[in-house]
C-alpha cells in the first residue's frame, strides 16, 4: 500500500489582497512579488522539518493560496486552498474566542425565540444583549446580521433598537382561538369604547377563527385582525381602516361596501368573497390575492400591489381599474 508523506505546514503571516490582485497573483505565482519579499523577514529559515509559508487570502472570497517561497520573492511553492479564511483564523485564539461568543449568544437568542414567540413572532432589545455581554469581544452589529441569517428565521424586522424575528412556517406554535358571536360583539363593543378614549380595549382578533359570523357595520379601524380566518362571514359595510390585517384569511364572505384605508392587507387572501361596491385606498395589497371574488364597482385606488393577483376575479369590473395598465398573468397596475 502507498502512503501520501505530507510536509507539516505552519502559517506566519497572512496577506489579503483585494480581488483582482489575487486573482492576477493567482494565474501568475511565479512573478516576483512584493508582498512576498516584504514578508520573507519572518519566515524562519531553520531546518525544523516544517515549511514556514504566507496564506494569500482573496478579499471577496474565501479561499486562498498557501506559499512556501523558500527564501525567494515569488511562490516557488504553493497550493491553492478551498475556505481558507476558516483555516487562518485558526492561527488566532482570541479570534476563535471571539466566534465562540457570538455563536453562543446567537444560539442562545434563536433558543429565547422558539420558547417564547407569540404568534410566530419575537422581540427583544439590543440594548439587553449588549448589557448581558458587555465586553471587548462582542459585536452587537455582528449579532444582528447573524441573527438574521438562521435558518429558522424567514425575516427580521431592525428599528430603533429592537428587532423582531419572524419564525418560519415550520417553527411557528399558532394556537387559532375559534370566537362565537358573543366574543366578537363583546370585541367590538370594547373596541368604540377605546377608540373614544372612553376605557374599553383595543379589538385583538388576530390568530382567531371567525366562522359563520355577523359583523354587519361594525368598526374595525385601527385593530388587530393579522393572520385571523373570517370563514362564511357577513362583514358587509365593515370598516377596516388602519387595520392591521396581514397575512388574514376571508373565505365565502359578504363583504360588499367595505371601506378600507391604510390598512395593511400584506399577503391577505380573498376566496370566493362578495367585495363589491367597497373601498380600498392607500392600503397596503402586497402580494395578496382576489380569487373568485366579485369587485363590481369597487375602487382600489392609491395602493401598494406588487405581486397582487386575481385568478377568476373580474378586476375590470372595478371601477377604478386603470385600462391602460400592463396587465400580465393575474397581475394589475392600478391608479
Amino acid at each position: 500500500m502507498e502512503f501520501w508523506e505530507c510536509d507539516q505546514c505552519q502559517i506566519d503571516k497572512t496577506i489579503t489582497l483585494p480581488h483582482s490582485k489575487f486573482e492576477h497573483f493567482r494565474r501568475n505565482t511565479l512573478e516576483n512579488q512584493n508582498f512576498i519579499s516584504d514578508a520573507l523577514p519572518i519566515l524562519p529559515m531553520a531546518d525544523d522539518n516544517t515549511r514556514h509559508c504566507i496564506m494569500v487570502l482573496d478579499e471577496e472570497a474565501d479561499d486562498g493560496i498557501l506559499v512556501d517561497p523558500q527564501g525567494y520573492n515569488y511562490a516557488r511553492y504553493s497550493a491553492y486552498v478551498p475556505n481558507a479564511k476558516k483555516l487562518a483564523q485558526l492561527q488566532y485564539p482570541s479570534l476563535e474566542e471571539f466566534n465562540d461568543r457570538m455563536r453562543r449568544a446567537v444560539d442562545k437568542y434563536v433558543g429565547l425565540a422558539l420558547e417564547n414567540q407569540k404568534d410566530g413572532k419575537y422581540t427583544f432589545d439590543i440594548n439587553d444583549v449588549n448589557r448581558e455581554y458587555d465586553c471587548d469581544i462582542f459585536d452587537s452589529d455582528l449579532f444582528v446580521d447573524m441573527i438574521g441569517e438562521r435558518s429558522e428565521f424567514s425575516d427580521v424586522e431592525y428599528y430603533g433598537g429592537e428587532f423582531t424575528v419572524k419564525l418560519a412556517n415550520n417553527l411557528r406554535n399558532d394556537k387559532k382561538r375559534e370566537l362565537s358571536q358573543r366574543d366578537v360583539d363583546v370585541i367590538c363593543a370594547q373596541h368604540i369604547l377605546w377608540l373614544n378614549d372612553a376605557g374599553g380595549e383595543k379589538a385583538d382578533l388576530s390568530n382567531c377563527v371567525l366562522k359563520g359570523l355577523n359583523l354587519y357595520g361594525k368598526v374595525l379601524s385601527n385593530s388587530d385582525c393579522s393572520n385571523a380566518v373570517f370563514d362564511g362571514c357577513n362583514l358587509q359595510s365593515v370598516d377596516f381602516s388602519n387595520a392591521e390585517v396581514e397575512s388574514a384569511k376571508f373565505e365565502d364572505c359578504c363583504m360588499e361596501d367595505v371601506f378600507a384605508n391604510k390598512t395593511n392587507f400584506i399577503q391577505a387572501e380573498f376566496s370566493g368573497c362578495d367585495i363589491s361596491n367597497s373601498v380600498l385606498m392607500d392600503s397596503l395589497l402586497i402580494s395578496a390575492t382576489m380569487k373568485n371574488c366579485d369587485v363590481e364597482n369597487t375602487k382600489i385606488t392609491g395602493c401598494q400591489i406588487d405581486e397582487f393577483s386575481y385568478p377568476e376575479t373580474y378586476i375590470e369590473e372595478a371601477s377604478c381599474f386603470d385600462e391602460q395598465s400592463n396587465e400580465q398573468d393575474g397581475f394589475m397596475t392600478l391608479s
